[in-house]
């Protein structure tokens, strides 16, 4: 978290490491759209000496009169939204992503994921906001079933999907469980009516 005064100076930073007095946001989009009193969500971005992928959160801080003081924003590491996305994956195949309007993946659930969503057929639905039912070949051309919700003002879309063939185990498990009994009664049933 840092905080930035009206002239987009960062004033305070609670990361003790970084030469915060030295740095302004004036320029940068967040800032920009804090001094016309709106929060504002980064897309990923490389920042620090090593380019780590980070998202930046802000919004806009006001004086006691009630004008503009300045923004406080929030850095997020992608690698922990990982950990967070990973809280909502289902089962052995499933998978969430979380992709931004343009289809990049921001983060997902997994550790090697595409880099883009757009020729699957449920993100061209979020993008038409038209509900599926139905499974489709995901990114990994596996036949999957999914659901999607969008976030963050519609700025980005949350994908949750499994494999059809996880899903259908339970069922295929259930039938081949009942074939074996009905065998069973039938072998029991014949060599009682046989003797």
């Amino acid at each position: 978290m840092f905080y930035a005064d009206s002239s987009g100076r960062i004033l305070y930073n609670m990361n003790p490491r970084a030469a915060t007095r030295k740095i302004s946001v004036h320029n940068t989009p967040y800032f920009q759209e804090g001094m016309e009193w709106h929060t504002f969500t980064t897309g990923v971005r490389l920042i620090g000496d090593r380019n780590i992928r980070s998202i930046i959160f802000s919004a806009p801080v006001t004086k006691e009169n009630g004008r503009f003081d300045g923004i406080l924003a929030g850095i997020v590491l992608v690698n922990d939204i990982r950990h967070i996305v990973g809280d909502f994956a289902y089962g052995k195949t499933g998978t969430v992503f979380l992709v931004d309007k343009t289809s990049a993946v921001l983060s997902a659930s997994s550790r090697t994921f595409p880099a883009s969503l757009n020729n699957t057929e449920l993100f061209q639905d979020a993008l038409k906001r038209k509900k599926r039912t139905e499974p489709y070949i995901n990114a990994n051309g596996v036949e999957s079933i999914g659901q999607y919700t969008w976030t963050n003002g519609d700025e980005w879309v949350l994908i949750s999907e499994v494999s059809t063939a996880e899903i259908e185990q339970p069922f295929r498990d259930t039938l081949f469980f009942m074939s074996i009994i009905l065998l069973v009664i039938f072998v029991i049933s014949y060599f009682l009516y046989a003797g």
